[in-house]
């Protein structure tokens, strides 16, 4: 090998590893960053009993939550995506520097190698169920109140942004597998 291959082969190993750290600091910041809904959650609640209470009116206790709940909903999917996004490009540069036949199963459990990827993650599983409730509380203020109209078109709408959202990152996701991957997936 000439010394311009050697130094090319010396910086593309170089430059991966470097990404492949990144990659995995990216995937805790995405679980990480979730966890910091804790405050929209504290935000709904409050505003729920702040307009139960008739502090503020609920219509706009309605509005805002709603809006807070489909937007974290829409931004655990974001994550999901882009959680698998980077653990696919991981397991693809792990391919490049690991003998498969000797390494797959003794450094890293095989089915590491052999994911299923999804559009949510596992703290995206918990957020979508913790802003289910929240929506379901605020359907619930919505009808105690006589606001159910002005939820329910809210509701419609968010559903429906939700779905293209998911169908978007869900077509993203398959595209990059189909492009770019050659991991084993698990049906």
């Amino acid at each position: 090998m000439n010394e311009d291959n050697q130094e090319f082969s010396n910086r593309r190993d170089e430059f991966l590893l470097h990404w492949y750290d990144k990659l995995w600091e990216s995937i805790d910041r995405k679980e990480s960053g979730l966890w910091q809904f804790v405050v929209v959650y504290a935000a709904i609640a409050g505003a729920i009993a702040t307009a139960a209470q008739n502090k503020i009116p609920p219509d706009i206790a309605i509005f805002f939550s709603l809006v807070a709940s489909f937007w974290g909903v829409n931004v655990a999917i974001n994550y999901g995506g882009w959680y698998y996004r980077n653990l696919l490009i991981t397991i693809n540069i792990e391919r490049e520097f690991l003998d498969l036949q000797k390494d797959l199963g003794r450094i890293i459990p095989e089915k590491y190698h052999r994911i299923k990827p999804k559009v949510l993650s596992g703290i995206g599983k918990i957020h979508i169920i913790g802003f289910s409730f929240a929506i379901a509380g605020i359907m619930w203020l919505s009808w105690t109140t006589n606001n159910f109209l002005l939820a329910l078109f809210l509701l419609i709408i968010g559903l429906f942004l939700t779905y293209i959202n998911y169908i978007i990152t869900s077509k993203s996701l398959e595209g990059f597998i189909k492009e770019t991957s050659f991991v084993k997936f698990e049906n």
